[in-house]
């Protein structure tokens, strides 16, 4: 393979390979884009496989019950524990806009007591 176009930003997301990020109008159309190249080029050419969601529900098609923990991952990729209550992600340090956050799921059962 020649050249890459990408690099790693180092949280699972890419940048451009003279150091360009997507820092504009369209910076999210892009950086999907950009996202995709890489993990193209991770693949050495090879078209990348689907992912199966494995309980990942997408925000674009549903959000959760207000108030209920549940895991979170934001578009930069970072996993937090939050929750959504009228039109807004709330954690316990931190809020995030509707479109800031791509992906939710259930929280695992708790383990229950332990001795």
């Amino acid at each position: 393979m020649s050249e890459r176009l990408t690099r790693s930003d180092g949280m699972g997301g890419y940048w451009l390979s003279d150091g360009r990020g997507a820092d504009c109008k369209y910076r999210g159309i892009l950086q999907k884009v950009i996202n995709k190249l890489g993990d193209y080029e991770e693949n050495e050419g090879q078209p990348v496989p689907p992912v199966a969601n494995d309980g990942w529900v997408k925000c674009s098609e549903r959000y959760p019950d207000d108030d209920r923990d549940v895991l979170i991952r934001d578009k930069r990729r970072y996993y937090h524990v939050g929750w959504w209550c009228k039109d807004i992600w709330s954690g316990d340090f931190q809020q995030w806009t509707p479109d800031a956050i791509d992906f939710w799921c259930e929280l695992p059962p708790s383990p229950g007591k332990v001795e």
